[in-house]
């Protein structure tokens, strides 16, 4: 018999003739009203890529790491740059802790030296350093 609800040929659906438009969110959402899980500023919540604090509102979430880092060294964050713990542990935070390395640096360091200790890591950043810069100097020889 199959289904007695589904449509058969020559039928007219009730919404023929209406536009798609259906504003119904025009008044779903109030003027004033607060969800139920909304954080206000200073709010400080664990993620996976580390811990957030909401700066701004309404949806200002920046990394502790990275406002740790800028205030106590005054620089600024590229958006090729990423802040690392030395340690590994996202809940150090001390200035000396956090080492700011580009994208690039991030991945040989995750690739190659991801299991040395902290104490390394700034030696290992500069030796990824120096191998990038003798690898720019050769490609330009050998373009030129």
């Amino acid at each position: 018999m199959g289904n007695a609800g589904s449509f058969k040929k020559g039928m007219t659906p009730w919404n023929k003739g209406l536009k798609g438009v259906m504003k119904s969110n025009a008044t779903s959402f109030k003027k004033g009203n607060v969800p139920h899980n909304h954080r206000p500023v200073g709010s400080i919540r664990i993620t996976n890529d580390g811990i957030r604090i909401k700066v701004t509102e309404p949806k200002g979430w920046v990394n502790l790491s990275v406002l740790v880092y800028t205030q106590y060294y005054k620089d600024e964050i590229r958006k090729d740059e990423i802040i690392i713990t030395k340690d590994k542990n996202i809940f150090n935070l001390n200035p000396e802790n956090l080492l700011k390395v580009s994208r690039a640096e991030h991945g040989a360091i995750n690739r190659s030296f991801s299991d040395d200790p902290a104490e390394l890591k700034e030696v290992r950043l500069a030796q990824i350093k120096l191998k990038k810069a003798i690898k720019k100097v050769k490609n330009e020889k050998n373009t030129n």
